[in-house]
């Protein structure tokens, strides 16, 4: 299925250095911490901290941000 935000949202979504989840407003976006990376603040902060981070669903997200941008092109 295509995406549905467009590719200039997306690329808004992936410049932030962190973003709150879709589905759960009270959590960071697991996706975004998978896909950023150390370029995410709250993966910079746990690395720093020792804190493992558990997140799944690797498997569910892209490879890369430019896979990501051109899936929700419009």
């Amino acid at each position: 299925m295509k995406g549905w935000l467009g590719d200039e949202r997306m690329v808004e979504i992936l410049m932030q250095r962190s973003f709150v989840c879709h589905k759960r407003h009270d959590l960071q976006c697991a996706g975004h911490m998978l896909l950023r990376g150390q370029e995410n603040d709250f993966v910079q902060l746990a690395t720093r901290l020792g804190i493992p981070l558990k997140l799944s669903g690797r498997e569910l997200i892209f490879d890369n941000v430019e896979q990501c941008v051109a899936h929700h092109k419009r």
